[in-house]
């Protein structure tokens, strides 16, 4: 994955590798609050980690979430933070210990931000967290984002607000090694520069996609903070460049868009000049429109959303043409992004609009252009080549940024329930009892019993519902075990177990 640095291999090589499809909404069983999946990574037990925001009465808390390996739900916790007003997540990796970083922001008042990295064991109990302020300005323009763990076990992230881009490297308990604050005027001076993205080179510093006032930037730094070169440029009126990655071929893609029109471009990474910008004429983003960039191979993955909250999932060659494109069936927030494993693991996650709410969404699918009930088909979009563009001059003042203190924050539960978004998919067509699986009796009244083979004692085992409404999850604890129904209504359940091989179902009916 493409913040796991140092664990790709071991983590597809796990027994989990088969990955089968589900596609799963995430709400929570009380509140009408909404929820929002904003990163996700695979763990080295084949279960998932999942940052995400939950929103209730319009206040925005961070949270972190571990599932099962068919996402269903093993804990839940949102983070309570001193003096907070409001909280999100932006990114979670594991660690070499099995633990957890999880990367956000936290609003102390309106005016004042600040980052908040935490480490989470594998049990959901907080070990310890840490505050870096980056300031007080009026304005909303901030970003949060990018933490990447490198080979050495230290951590790498990048934070910006209206004035100033900082970059930081700390070590495992999140204590700064070096931190640099980019801007475009002397401190105190103000001036326009935002950050969009920091791209992890590991031992070899990284790269800081930016803006100097309207115009595009790039920042490269060494593995000790010094910066390198950067480079500036006119591409537009408005430009915000939100992606950065390597490409196939060594060089950096970076991807936003142009005047709002969604764009996509290649820059050396020697010294950042200017190899070709393409973009999607007839699509229009937001202000605030996220895009996200994945390589795997000689594949260039783009995804985006529009104004009209569509997510459009393209597949691309190293030139930048379009060669698939999908989008999801329903409306989604900003937030969408892909997460590749291997060529047999894809997740999209992020959150989908049902009726007036926004449930949190993840998608995990062999093959993303396939079509499913999150995503299918679209019209085809193409690329056109962008010329109207120049450099321009930027010399950047810099200085060391060092605000960093520990915090007190305290993890609380939250109940949330999975349900499926889309019907139950068998691995290979056959029944639970014609596997190593049998429940009996059925139809049942109060009770029914799982025997299972050892290999399965400790497998997860959820029952939904016909609407896809979860009423249960939990693990099988014995090769025999005995399930009470006794609080479910008489009708037709489904009985869903993860196995070596995927996931067998079963229909089951209670009769009372």
């Amino acid at each position: 994955m493409k913040k796991l640095l140092y664990t790709i291999a071991f983590v597809c090589s796990t027994a989990y590798s088969f990955a089968q499809d589900f596609a799963l909404t995430y709400e929570p069983i009380e509140g009408s609050g909404f929820v929002t999946i904003r990163d996700l990574s695979t763990t080295a037990d084949g279960n998932l980690i999942v940052g995400y925001d939950y929103s209730d009465a319009g206040v925005p808390v961070s949270g972190i979430m571990k599932t099962a390996a068919d996402g269903s739900i093993l804990w839940s916790k949102t983070l309570e933070v001193p003096e907070s007003i409001a909280g999100c997540s932006f990114e979670v990796i594991e660690n070499a210990e099995g633990n957890f970083y999880l990367w956000g922001l936290s609003k102390a008042e309106s005016t004042n931000k600040r980052a908040i990295l935490s480490e989470i064991t594998a049990e959901g109990e907080m070990l310890w967290s840490k505050k870096y302020d980056f300031g007080t300005h009026a304005s909303t323009a901030y970003s949060i984002n990018s933490l990447s763990l490198l080979p050495s076990g230290n951590l790498q992230m990048m934070i910006a607000v209206y004035t100033n881009v900082i970059v930081i490297q700390t070590n495992a308990d999140g204590e700064i090694i070096w931190g640099k604050v980019s801007a475009m005027g002397p401190p105190d001076d103000g001036g326009k520069n935002p950050g969009f993205e920091w791209l992890a080179i590991p031992d070899d510093g990284g790269m800081c996609a930016s803006k100097a006032e309207n115009d595009f930037s790039l920042l490269r730094y060494s593995n000790d903070g010094e910066l390198l070169w950067n480079r500036a440029y006119k591409l537009g009126g408005y430009t915000h460049c939100k992606t950065i990655a390597s490409a196939p071929n060594g060089n950096v893609l970076i991807a936003g868009y142009i005047d709002f029109v969604p764009h996509i471009m290649e820059v050396s990474d020697e010294d950042g000049t200017l190899i070709w910008i393409k973009t999607f004429e007839g699509l229009t983003m937001s202000f605030t429109g996220k895009s996200h960039l994945t390589v795997d191979g000689e594949d260039i993955y783009l995804d985006f959303t529009t104004t009209t909250n569509q997510q459009y999932v393209l597949r691309m060659s190293e030139t930048g043409e379009v060669l698939e494109t999908m989008m999801t069936k329903k409306n989604v927030l900003d937030y969408n992004k892909i997460e590749l494993v291997d060529q047999n693991e894809v997740y999209l996650y992020g959150s989908s609009l049902e009726g007036d709410t926004y449930k949190g969404m993840i998608l995990r699918t062999k093959n993303l252009f396939e079509e499913s009930c999150m995503v299918g088909p679209a019209e085809e979009v193409s690329t056109v080549d962008f010329e109207d563009y120049s450099e321009v001059d930027f010399t950047p003042f810099e200085w060391d940024f060092a605000d960093e203190a520990d915090i007190d924050i305290s993890l609380v539960d939250l109940e949330m329930r999975a349900k499926y978004a889309c019907e139950v998919v068998l691995s290979n067509g056959s029944d639970i009892n014609e596997s190593n699986i049998a429940v009996y009796p059925n139809p049942a009244a109060n009770n029914i019993t799982i025997q299972v083979t050892e290999d399965l004692v400790n497998a997860t085992f959820i029952m939904t519902d016909i609407s896809g409404k979860q009423v249960m999850n939990s693990r099988i604890t014995s090769i025999q075990s005995e399930i009470d129904l006794s609080e479910l209504n008489n009708g037709q359940y489904i009985l869903s177990i993860q196995t070596e091989n995927g996931i067998k179902t079963q229909k089951i009916t209670v009769l009372k």
